[in-house]
């Protein structure tokens, strides 16, 4: 049974220079389940959960970054994963979600 080893001390700075090549990724489908005329888009930069992300009709459509994809429309009553995974996206956006 091996009880001790040798150790050393080895100063560590925490620079180095690296070479960085930044890319442009293709465009990507903002997918959802609206329908009508996108009449505002703000999904060209980054999206944050709670914040709009573009408008159908003039109607905001707000992205949520949820644990469990929200994969069908919910109505009062609903249970399972993608309900706890809305409540909870919501408490932490400071909104009161009902359990």
């Amino acid at each position: 049974m091996v009880e001790s080893a040798p150790a050393s001390v080895q100063e560590y700075s925490g620079t180095q220079q690296v070479n960085v090549v930044p890319t442009v990724s293709g465009n990507r489908d903002l997918l959802g389940n609206a329908s009508g005329t996108v009449t505002e888009n703000w999904a060209n930069g980054e999206l944050r959960s709670g914040t709009r992300a573009y408008q159908v009709n003039d109607r905001n459509i707000v992205a949520l970054h949820t644990a469990t994809p929200l994969y069908r429309d919910l109505k009062v009553g609903d249970r399972g994963e993608d309900v706890r995974s809305l409540n909870d996206e919501l408490g932490r956006l400071g909104y009161d979600s009902v359990p």
